[in-house]
């Protein structure tokens, strides 16, 4: 019910006044819904804490709100930028620190397995210029790009977290 447009969501605020203030419990229900839907966790914690309310809307309770913002203020946010330094050593670690694990274990697979590859090229008694160009332009480019995909996958679990929390109040 609160799907609401930036405009929208900026009228809404200033209607609701400032932090809420001499709101009835289900306006400061409504509120606090508001400030954690937009993603002002902080602003809804210092309300939360502020405000004084006993009996919320049948549809929500204090506490069922509460929950939430302490849910989310409890989750561990992923760093995008340890993410990329663990996969500058380890490929695929960065993945696996945003918990996504299949992902960092093909990372690491795929850039160990080009860089075997390069390897055996080099160390061939033949000609074998062509194959240590192919295996190591490849492996070059995958392990660049798990670094790229460390940072993004730690992006993404957190803005994930975040749409979650925002799912259980909708």
């Amino acid at each position: 019910y609160m799907l609401l447009h930036e405009d929208e969501t900026a009228k809404c605020g200033d209607i609701l006044g400032e932090k809420g203030q001499n709101l009835d419990n289900e306006m400061q229900d409504f509120y606090l819904s508001f400030l954690i839907l937009k993603g002002e966790f902080h602003n809804a914690r210092e309300f939360a804490n502020s405000s004084e309310r006993i009996l919320v809307s049948d549809t929500f309770s204090v506490n069922s709100l509460e929950d939430i913002l302490n849910d989310y203020e409890s989750y561990e946010r992923k760093s995008p930028v340890i993410a990329s330094v663990l996969s500058v050593f380890i490929p695929g670690s960065g993945k696996a620190y945003s918990d996504d694990f299949m992902n960092g274990a093909l990372s690491f697979s795929t850039v160990i397995l080009y860089s075997w590859q390069t390897f055996r090229a080099i160390n061939r008694s033949d000609d074998s210029n062509l194959y240590v160009l192919l295996f190591g332009s490849a492996a070059i480019v995958f392990y660049i790009g798990n670094i790229y995909g460390s940072y993004k996958s730690a992006v993404r679990t957190n803005l994930y977290k975040k749409e979650k929390q925002k799912e259980k109040i909708l």
